[in-house]
């Protein structure tokens, strides 16, 4: 049963509860977090003030949960859980993110290709072939958690991390990948950057990415990049 999937449901504070899938970036881990989220949003407890899937858990932001009691709570979300299918069709949208690779970009490129083994083309056409999940989104408001891709990509973050990667970057580390928002520091590896734009706290729906989508690269030109970039609105 689905309710099986439930490791630990456990306070976090007086207004949070965190409720444990799995300990490891897994997609099918990934999945039941946010059907289980998008099954609490829907039951509409009046307590409920916010809830957010990440990679393995789901966080239930509520009134002081004194009022109800924590472990009243944890009972219905366990009941909840067991009335949803073991195989979750969640649809998510289709996203082509374009990519320039270029070495003004990919400051690390070179080095991830050298890590999984590849040329630097083969390791471009490999990040393209990839199909990833937006698994959650934190750090910096927008800010995507991609993966998961093969043990190609594979490699640790850098050991010092950058304290300015610019807006657009894409990066890689343990087989996951980030877009970075805006200019923030980082330490993952950069082998590219997007000239689109990740977040618009004025726009309707502020992040370009959710949890959910299901995500591929394309490669286009320095040219093509900065005409995209030139198009984006100005913040």
């Amino acid at each position: 049963m689905a309710s099986d999937w439930i490791r630990t449901i456990r306070p976090e504070g007086d207004r949070c509860l965190i409720v444990e899938l799995g300990d490891q970036i897994d997609e099918t881990i990934g999945r039941r977090a946010r059907q289980l989220a998008q099954a609490i949003e829907a039951a509409r407890w009046p307590e409920v003030i916010e809830v957010i899937a990440a990679f393995g858990t789901v966080a239930i932001f509520v009134t002081p949960i004194s009022n109800p009691p924590a472990e009243a709570l944890a009972d219905r979300i366990e009941a909840l859980s067991q009335t949803l299918p073991e195989v979750a069709n969640l649809p998510g949208r289709k996203v082509t993110l374009p990519v320039c690779y270029d070495a003004r970009y990919g400051l690390d490129l070179e080095k991830v290709a050298a890590n999984a083994g590849l040329s630097v083309p083969a390791l471009i056409a490999a990040h393209q072939a990839s199909i990833c999940q937006v698994f959650t989104l934190g750090f910096s408001p927008g800010l995507p958690y991609l993966g998961v891709f093969d043990e190609r990509f594979d490699i640790p973050r850098l050991k010092n991390p950058r304290l300015q990667v610019s807006a657009g970057s894409v990066g890689i580390a343990n087989r996951q990948a980030v877009v970075y928002p805006r200019m923030l520091p980082g330490g993952w590896n950069l082998i590219g950057a997007t000239p689109i734009r990740l977040f618009d706290p004025k726009a309707d729906e502020p992040s370009f990415l959710k949890p959910g989508d299901e995500v591929t690269f394309k490669a286009i030109s320095v040219e093509e990049f900065e005409a995209l970039q030139s198009q984006a609105p100005s913040t």
